[in-house]
């Protein structure tokens, strides 16, 4: 799927207001929208997304792709190519999507680096996703963040926010977000967040580094890191740290203890 000039300009002036800014938001979508985008070529299925398709009939999931796809339609986000060139032509529905949408599901779909984030109690809900976009054999250009709202859209299943960012404000982001409070009520101390970083390898093997990461009340983090192919280590660090330990990562580089 190509581009053309109006298309690649507008992505252009997307990436750069990310890089400028450190973020810019992206369209949301349903989890609906997504299928019926992009079809079975979707993130691993969890929580209430995950009930939600386990809900519906074969004949359900294809009338609600149709309504979904009438919907796009109707947010300007998807167009006949006849009616809107400045879009990018999608393989299953045969019609053009706005270049920011594109870069969403460019993004969910072939990422240069994954970031998953997950929870203490389990639920998938406000637990971000970010996908990285880079040039060949360089650092993330800007990652697409992800999270997955705590609302069911009847039809359409849980809503997706998305945003462009920069990879340094994303790191800031996955630090911000591991110092959110999940303690139960009659907890003593806060549980780990659990931060995975996937990225491909020139060898086709799938590296992953991973973080277990526990605010202390004082501000500082107490972080478990375990590289790919190296031993786990402990650490105690503040925020500013765990910011450039975790965009380290993003780039590929080797996750040093913070300084």
């Amino acid at each position: 799927m190509a581009l053309d000039t109006a298309a690649a300009i507008e992505t252009g002036q997307l990436l750069a207001a990310a890089t400028r800014y450190g973020g810019v938001l992206l369209p949301p979508l349903t989890s609906g929208e997504l299928y019926a985008l992009g079809g079975d070529s979707q993130v691993p299925l969890e929580g209430d997304e995950e009930r939600w398709w386990a809900g519906m009939t074969v004949p359900g999931r294809a009338s609600m792709k149709a309504l979904a796809l009438d919907l796009l339609m109707s947010r300007e986000l998807l167009a006949h190519p006849g009616h809107d060139t400045s879009g990018e032509e999608t393989g299953e529905a045969g019609l053009a999507v706005s270049p920011a949408v594109a870069m969403t599901l460019a993004a969910r779909q072939d990422p240069s680096v994954m970031v998953a984030c997950a929870r203490p109690d389990g639920v998938t809900a406000w637990a971000p996703r970010l996908y990285g976009i880079t040039d060949p054999d360089g650092p993330p250009r800007a990652m697409v963040l992800e999270i997955v709202m705590d609302k069911i859209h009847g039809l359409f299943g849980p809503l997706h926010e998305f945003g462009l960012m920069s990879a340094e404000a994303a790191a800031r982001f996955v630090t911000w977000w591991a110092q959110t409070p999940f303690r139960a009520r009659h907890a003593r101390k806060e549980p780990p967040r659990h931060v995975s970083v996937f990225r491909g390898l020139p060898d086709g093997e799938l590296a992953c580094d991973e973080l277990a990461i526990t605010p202390a009340r004082d501000g500082t983090l107490g972080v478990w890191v375990e590289p790919h192919g190296q031993p786990a280590t402990e650490l105690v660090c503040a925020p500013g740290p765990m910011t450039r330990l975790i965009l380290r990562m993003l780039e590929g580089m080797p996750a040093q203890s913070p300084q």
